[in-house]
């Protein structure tokens, strides 16, 4: 999604899932995960948990693990469904500060003044391979194995490692959420 804020927008959220393929329930999972993310961060909207941008990067990560926590529990109680899996990336605005956090391969960009900034980084083996630099970041998007992610929710995945980072957002920015299906076009 393209997410254009009006200047005097004072919060906004967004997320996107992507199911994982490969194993049933993909869809599942990410319905579920949209749904626990909208539930959560009203729920934090109307207790006033956002009123400082400190409080951003914390509401976001636990957004994420309370989705994640709703995938696995699901998956548990519907054998047909035990390997369901979904990817998520998600963004928290609040007053001009914006807290972004992704699992998996989908993706949070900036676009500002002409230029496209990557703001997530992929949970990926070939994004492994760049980050111990066996190879580049251009080899990575060609990889035979760019498929494979390393992170996602469900599966009683362990989120400890979760990353949130927040930038200063300007007027006339663009944020875009995207799943692989999306930016690997």
């Amino acid at each position: 999604g393209l997410i254009a804020l009006p200047d005097q927008t004072e919060a906004a959220f967004a997320f996107v899932c992507d199911g994982v393929g490969g194993c049933a329930g993909g869809d599942v999972a990410s319905s579920i995960a949209i749904g626990q993310c909208l539930q959560s961060t009203t729920h934090h909207f109307w207790k006033n948990t956002w009123e400082t941008p400190k409080s951003l990067s914390p509401v976001l990560s636990e957004v994420i693990k309370t989705a994640n926590e709703a995938v696995a529990n699901n998956a548990t109680n519907t054998p047909q469904l035990k390997e369901m899996a979904t990817t998520i990336v998600g963004m928290l605005y609040y007053k001009g500060k914006m807290a972004v956090a992704g699992v998996g391969d989908s993706r949070v960009y900036l676009y500002r003044e002409g230029l496209l900034e990557q703001l997530t980084k992929d949970d990926s083996l070939p994004q492994q391979l760049v980050d111990k630099g066996i190879i580049t970041a251009e080899e990575a998007e060609n990889h035979p194995m760019n498929n494979v992610i390393t992170h996602f929710l469900g599966l009683r995945e362990n989120l400890e490692s979760l990353t949130v980072h927040e930038y200063a957002v300007k007027p006339g920015d663009c944020i875009v959420l995207s799943s692989d299906g999306f930016h690997k076009f």
